[in-house]
């Protein structure tokens, strides 16, 4: 995640300053040394930076200042604000009202004074990323980019913006932890897990409103019915806007996952209605096979009865009887069969 967002930092900050250089001319100057010294000292630092890169190529040199470069951009990406390491959302918009209007006469006690400077100094950052870090992805026109940069540069001009070694952030990082550390140890506070954190925010969030008309945001205990009609209805609208552009995106989505899993889909449907035409089959012969248990089961209980029937009955003693007649009757025909055959073979 570090990587990409350092990718994009490095595009965007590249994009600004190809965007500042001023437009080329085809005027050239040449400029010669006006002594002899110069024309020497030139010389000199010439044939000292042929002996310094005597052992390296145009390629190492090259590559050299890349991973320099590289480093430079690391070091000073770190050294930007939270909201713009993290991605996090920034207002377009900087409300300058937070701070203390300057007709209050009213002296401040130490704890005014310091909520003053966290405010001016927030300020100060908010107008430094709106001009070196814009935010992406928002629709405002060329114009008006050329306004807000005007703006905080004579914002920033007025209240300048101090860079501070990294030294004195990891210090300020100290400082502030051992802060929270005492605070949440003296005030018995725990760690807040995301559900605790969640729901503040839920609840913070539910006290504001955004007023249309107006284009600022308002208490919402402080709103009138209008205000809330109105206020709704944009979010209804802005959430119509992104259903549709999530649809859109959507569609582009499953256009593209069609061209390239299409062969996988049919495939995969053949095989689902192989797999369902076996699963029928299995149910049906599962019920003809317990259908034939049953009988089978009914038969086998059946037997018995049927043989004691039959021998109270004294039916199957007759059945045997006929049948041992019929045997005998059967043997002695076939005998006298053989004999016939005999005594034809003798008169041949």
């Amino acid at each position: 995640m570090y990587r990409i967002v350092f990718k994009q930092e490095v595009k965007q900050q590249l994009r600004r300053n190809l965007a500042r250089l001023p437009t080329p001319r085809n005027d050239y100057e040449i400029v010669l040394p006006s002594d002899v010294d110069s024309v020497s000292e030139f010389s000199h630092d010439d044939e000292r930076m042929d002996t310094l890169n005597g052992d390296e190529d145009q390629g190492d040199i090259d590559k050299r200042t890349q991973e320099e470069r590289k480093q430079q951009l690391r070091e000073h990406f770190k050294r930007q604000t939270q909201a713009v390491q993290r991605q996090l959302p920034r207002p377009i918009d900087i409300n300058h009202t937070i701070l203390r209007p300057a007709t209050i006469e009213a002296p401040m006690n130490d704890l005014q004074k310091a909520e003053e400077l966290i405010k001016q100094e927030m300020l100060v950052l908010l107008h430094y990323d709106a001009l070196n870090n814009p935010v992406s992805g928002t629709s405002v026109s060329l114009q008006n980019a050329r306004k807000d940069s005007e703006k905080n540069s004579t914002y920033l001009d007025a209240h300048s913006y101090e860079q501070f070694s990294d030294d004195d952030l990891l210090q300020a990082r100290t400082m502030l932890e051992t802060e929270m550390n005492l605070v949440k140890k003296s005030m018995g506070h725990g760690d807040i897990g995301l559900d605790t954190y969640s729901k503040v925010w839920d609840e913070c969030y539910s006290q504001v409103l955004f007023l249309p008309s107006k284009s600022r945001f308002t208490r919402a205990n402080t709103a009138t019915k209008k205000d809330r009609i109105e206020s709704s209805e944009k979010k209804l609208e802005l959430n119509r806007n992104l259903m549709a552009l999530e649809a859109k995106r959507a569609a582009k989505l499953e256009k593209k996952l069609k061209m390239l899993l299409g062969g996988y889909q049919s495939r995969g449907q053949a095989l689902n209605k192989a797999l369902n035409d076996i699963y029928e089959q299995i149910d049906q012969l599962q019920v003809e096979s317990k259908t034939f248990e049953v009988l089978r089961q009914n038969e086998t209980q059946a037997i018995p009865k049927r043989i004691e029937v039959c021998i109270k009955n004294d039916v199957l003693h007759d059945d045997v009887i006929r049948q041992e007649q019929r045997e005998k009757e059967l043997q002695a025909h076939y005998q006298d069969l053989m004999e016939e055959r005999s005594d034809l073979l003798q008169q041949l």
